[in-house]
C-alpha cells in the first residue's frame, strides 16, 4: 500500500498520511524529490505551449468560422424559402426561382 499519496477518508477531505517518510525508504524518497529544471528545458516547455496554444485557437477559431456560415445558410435559406411560398401560380414560381439562382439578384429577400 502506497500512503505517500493523499487519503480520501470519506468527509470530504484529502487527508496526508501522519508519518510517510517511516514508511518510505530512502532509495523511495530519494526518488520522489524533484531536480530543478534547466533553462534550456523550460524554453522547450514554453515554446510546446505556445504551439499547442496556438493549434488549439486555429482549430477553436475555424469551427466558429463554419459556424457562422453554416447559420448564414440556414438564414438565407429559410429567406428563399419564404419567398418562394409567396409565389401565386407556377410561372411567378419559375420566375422567383431564377432569381434566386442569380447571385446578383440576392439582395431581393433582405
Amino acid at each position: 500500500m502506497n500512503t505517500g499519496i493523499p487519503l480520501y477518508e470519506g468527509d470530504g477531505h484529502f487527508h496526508r498520511p501522519a508519518t510517510p517518510s517511516l514508511l518510505q525508504d530512502g532509495a523511495t524518497a530519494r526518488a520522489t524529490k524533484r531536480t530543478p529544471l534547466t533553462t534550456e528545458a523550460l524554453v522547450s516547455i514554453e515554446l510546446q505551449a505556445r504551439r499547442l496554444r496556438a493549434a488549439t485557437i486555429q482549430t477553436m477559431l475555424a469551427r466558429f468560422y463554419d459556424w457562422i456560415g453554416q447559420r448564414s445558410r440556414e438564414v438565407l435559406r429559410g429567406r428563399a424559402e419564404a419567398y418562394l411560398g409567396r409565389s401565386t401560380d407556377v410561372a411567378d414560381l419559375e420566375r422567383r426561382m431564377r432569381l434566386i439562382e442569380r447571385p446578383e439578384r440576392m439582395r431581393i429577400f433582405g
